[in-house]
């Protein structure tokens, strides 16, 4: 018996120790598998870093290059045959809203400060929105059609204004303070502030009425406070145009227009002008099939 007893001692003292071996088989296994697998996996980030670097680089140099392909040029008159082009005259309403997006097409964010900054400008980096709607551009536009423009910035979804919960509207922006707008933001505030309404019927059927003081450009021959009216996703009183545009090298740049927003925020007519530089004239060319692409 005690021989039997000695034996599966033996035998299961066997056994632990090929347990424990197998135990720190299969770890070094698994050690070799995950720092593979975390390998892989910095591979895969340096990989994405360096598309995104060689991405960042060729946006950088065809900005670049169109900014230098456009340098020193006078915009002043290609701004007038835009402004004729636009065709103010032909708009019903006297109260047109103009959509400002700048030119910035990619933003990066700085989470420690809340802040994005604009990382790369490659559509329109020489001939942009902060080109067309200056100060002397919007009252000369004002003035010669008798017409009220009320930006909109597009990127923050909203009109210029100090409404609560905020003190300044620059704090309400401020995660998007791009120094492309500082311009229209401080110009507008020194000018007329209106009233914008808007009513409409919530899911459950009551009625709801939302207003908003916002910044804007008059025409001065009104004496009464401007209020627009939205009611039911509808506009009652004013139209909005978007103005977009797009810069190709040999001093190119394709003008698109869009009036007639709908309820759903779309606009419903669109149409686009190419213009270039040439022998020291601004002139409209034909536009080819490729131009006809938006963004």
């Amino acid at each position: 018996m005690e021989i039997k007893v000695t034996a599966c001692k033996s035998a299961t003292s066997g056994e632990n120790i090929l347990n424990e071996r197998m135990k720190k088989i299969y770890l070094i296994f698994l050690l070799i598998f995950l720092s593979n697998f975390k390998c892989q996996d910095i591979n895969r980030v340096k990989i994405r870093d360096s598309l995104a670097t060689a991405v960042y680089d060729n946006k950088m140099k065809l900005s670049n290059e169109l900014i230098t392909n456009f340098k020193n040029l006078d915009y002043s008159k290609l701004n007038k045959k835009i402004i004729k082009d636009v065709g103010f005259k032909n708009l019903k309403s006297k109260n047109i809203i103009f959509y400002y997006n700048g030119y910035c097409d990619h933003y990066i964010d700085d989470d420690l400060f809340s802040i994005h900054f604009c990382a790369y400008k490659t559509i329109c980096p020489a001939y942009n929105q902060t080109h067309f709607w200056t100060e002397k551009t919007i009252k000369y536009i004002v003035s010669k059609y008798n017409i009220n423009l009320i930006p909109y910035l597009g990127y923050v979804d909203s009109f210029i204004t100090d409404d609560k919960p905020y003190q300044t509207f620059e704090e309400k922006i401020k995660p998007y303070y791009y120094d492309n707008s500082k311009d229209i933001i401080l110009t507008a505030k020194n000018e007329s502030k209106g009233l914008f309404i808007e009513k409409y019927k919530n899911p459950n059927g009551s009625k709801t009425e939302d207003i908003l003081p916002f910044y804007y450009f008059s025409n001065k021959r009104e004496k009464s406070e401007l209020i627009l009216r939205k009611i039911q996703g509808k506009a009652e009183n004013y139209q909005s145009i978007f103005i977009s545009f797009e810069n190709i090298k040999d001093k190119i740049v394709i003008v698109r227009f869009k009036y007639n927003q709908d309820e759903s925020g779309e606009f419903q007519d669109n149409k686009y002008k190419v213009y270039q530089y040439k022998n020291k004239k601004w002139k409209e060319i034909l536009p080819r099939e490729e131009y006809k692409s938006t963004y």
